[in-house]
């Protein structure tokens, strides 16, 4: 209690006294929630051959569909026309005019995979194996065949097969015994990298080689998290991402040769990934940097930065390197907005909008755009915080206050759309999204300081 108290008196005393711009105050337009809560949500898949597409999944009529998005000018055309379940599409088959796409039935979340291609009024389900759940793992090098990751041989496990997309016949790729997870896999085939869960504090990171039938430990014992980011195509190099021996999550290049692990990039923020494109002219790195995702390009073989259009107030949640890697896909929201797609093309350097998901009844500008703070906590740690101030309030009109708590074990509160929050800011409350201590994307010893304890 004597905590909470403390806690709760921070909290009044940064609403009091946080320095925040001197704007005069205004009554902004007030929405319904339900007129907050009427946004499309829209989320890319990948391009076309001739990159003039991408592949989409949307829920505009009320369920998602897959639709394919026209970059030109912009238009959605419906691929799937589902008015039950949810269809989300996986990729386009490469070099052809048809695509795959999951889906479930009646909420089962036993999602099976289908082909389609644009007109048809029906997939064919090329999982069909009952009682299995199904997903799409991506491609092999020469694209003549793609992985599934399925449980059908064995309802405790996923195996990942690799499905020939001419037959359709699905052979064993990796028959998964022991509850390991696939993060990637080399473009030859011989080289996987699996992972296995201990604790939320730490797992374990392998290589196994399908050639000798042989598993190496990349980890260690220390308690520490392991993730496969990606492998280049000579199978000498492998990438993963740890936070062993640091507070903050970077990124290993290893030479599969040597046995050699370096440090290769390194943020003061956590790396949440690494994607390297087909060609391997470019890679990009994800950080989390104080609540806000941003994405990093780089010249893979210098290894120096790319500029990219710069993003304020904007956290970019995905990107796809286009096959050519001349475009780049960036998911895009903010704190007044509902992630978008946008088209950046490396070469002229433009960046252009393709989706507008927010509500059109919602002025944007009425809308409150998140600032990143920390207040101290009893013990005089600082505790960082998301804070909204209603458009209604200044130094000389005090407005009410909430704060608002993420759920757990872990997260975070980000800077990201959120129609509930603000809702409460439109109507003139003050909102406070703690990142209690706990939260994940402060480092190691932030997120175990209420492994006993849950308070600030």
């Amino acid at each position: 209690m004597y905590k909470q108290l403390l806690f709760t008196g921070a909290v009044c005393a940064l609403l009091a006294a946080c320095d925040q711009p001197k704007e005069k105050a205004r009554e902004p337009k007030q929405f319904a929630i339900e007129d907050l809560y009427d946004n499309v949500t829209i989320n890319d898949v990948g391009f076309n051959k001739d990159e003039s597409k991408v592949l989409v999944n949307s829920n505009r009529t009320g369920i998602f569909n897959v639709y394919e998005l026209t970059i030109a000018d912009s238009s959605l055309q419906p691929l799937t026309r589902s008015s039950k379940e949810s269809c989300f599409g996986d990729n386009y088959i490469p070099g052809r005019n048809q695509f795959i796409y999951s889906s479930d039935k009646g909420g089962d979340e036993n999602s099976h995979l289908f082909l389609a291609a644009k007109g048809d009024t029906a997939g064919k389900d090329i999982t069909p194996w009952p009682g299995s759940a199904n997903n799409f793992n991506g491609w092999n090098e020469n694209k003549t065949s793609m992985y599934v990751s399925s449980n059908k041989r064995n309802p405790k496990f996923f195996d990942t097969w690799k499905m020939d997309t001419t037959t359709w016949q699905a052979t064993m790729l990796y028959q998964n015994d022991s509850g390991y997870t696939v993060d990637v896999i080399s473009q030859s085939e011989r080289y996987l990298a699996l992972n296995k869960s201990i604790t939320t504090d730490k797992n374990e990171l392998y290589l196994y080689d399908r050639q000798t039938k042989t598993m190496k430990q990349l980890s260690n014992d220390h308690e520490a998290t392991w993730t496969g980011a990606t492998f280049e195509k000579n199978d000498s190099i492998f990438y993963y991402t740890t936070n062993d021996d640091n507070e903050f999550t970077y990124v290993v290049k290893y030479n599969i040769n040597s046995g050699k692990a370096d440090k290769y990039y390194e943020n003061k923020w956590d790396v949440l990934n690494m994607t390297l494109g087909e060609t391997e002219k470019y890679h990009s790195i994800f950080i989390n940097e104080d609540g806000v995702t941003k994405v990093l390009l780089f010249d893979h073989a210098t290894n120096k930065p790319i500029e990219l259009p710069e993003m304020k107030d904007m956290s970019v949640s995905g990107i796809i390197i286009s096959p050519t890697e001349k475009n780049l896909l960036l998911t895009i929201g903010s704190s007044t907005s509902p992630s978008n797609i946008f088209l950046y093309n490396i070469e002229n350097k433009e960046l252009k909008q393709l989706t507008s998901t927010l509500n059109k009844a919602i002025d944007e500008n009425d809308l409150v755009k998140a600032e990143v703070i920390r207040f101290k906590s009893f013990d005089g740690l600082d505790i960082p915080a998301i804070y909204y101030k209603p458009l209604q309030a200044d130094e000389n009109k005090k407005v009410g206050a909430l704060v608002w708590v993420h759920g757990g074990p872990g997260g975070q509160s980000t800077v990201g759309f959120s129609n509930s929050i603000q809702y409460l800011v439109n109507r003139g409350y003050a909102v406070l999204a703690v990142n209690n201590r706990g939260s994940s994307g402060y480092g190691k010893t932030f997120y175990k300081m209420d492994n006993k304890d849950h308070a600030n």
